[in-house]
């Protein structure tokens, strides 16, 4: 393998030090070949940044990379899997962007561009969520000043909340007649008001028969 490249699931990655601090770079190819191409002109980028201050532009997709491997690691697990549906959704727009380009004004047109196409709200302000969390990565690494997703006005596309009705008395003991223990999760979480991922990841050892009680580590929030 060459010296200063190793693979991570295909992809080839730059590894070098710069005044003793080592550094890992995606090179976003396959090829060894290109590869190779690219390392120097990665390695010299930053040696410029460290040696004088000059900070390369970032894509995107370095962007995304970057978060994944350090901010994502600390989300859960369902929160994770949403934010990189919500990216893959706003890829047409912004992977072919410098995270240095990324303005209000090209966050608004996105938001815009997804209303007339009939994206929910809510489903938009997730994927505003998820651009703002990749963005404020950047900003912790000192590749922008500020998050621009910060300046959207989220107010103007609010979501939009259906009225709940609720089920009479009689139609739910009709239903719970049925005998099965999945009647007896759904009744668990009509009188616990548990979510449905908690009550059927209860385990035994979390449950206080004397007290009556249920203790819940994870929760949605």
């Amino acid at each position: 393998m060459p010296k200063g490249l190793y693979q991570r699931n295909g992809i080839w990655w730059a590894r070098f030090k710069v005044k003793g601090q080592e550094y890992r770079r995606s090179l976003y190819t396959r090829s060894e070949t290109q590869a190779v191409r690219k390392l120097e002109a990665v390695r010299q980028s930053v040696i410029d940044e460290v040696h004088f201050g000059i900070a390369p532009p970032m894509s995107w997709k370095e962007a995304v990379v970057n978060w994944h491997a350090t901010t994502a690691r600390s989300l859960k697990p369902a929160t994770l899997a949403r934010y990189q549906v919500s990216l893959a959704q706003v890829a047409e727009w912004l992977d072919d962007q410098f995270v240095q380009k990324i303005d209000a004004a090209l966050l608004r047109s996105i938001v815009s561009t997804r209303q007339k196409r009939g994206v929910a709200n809510a489903t938009i302000r997730r994927d505003m969520t998820a651009i703002s969390s990749v963005l404020g990565h950047c900003v912790d690494e000192n590749v922008l000043e500020e998050n621009p997703a910060r300046a959207l006005d989220r107010s103007r596309f609010k979501e939009a909340k259906g009225r709940i009705m609720l089920p009479r008395d009689s139609s739910l003991e009709a239903v719970f007649a049925v005998k099965g223990r999945f009647m007896d999760m759904a009744r668990l979480s009509l009188e616990t008001g548990m979510r449905q991922e908690e009550v059927a990841g209860l385990e035994h050892d979390r449950i206080d028969r004397k007290r009556m009680s249920v203790t819940l580590e994870e929760t949605k929030s």
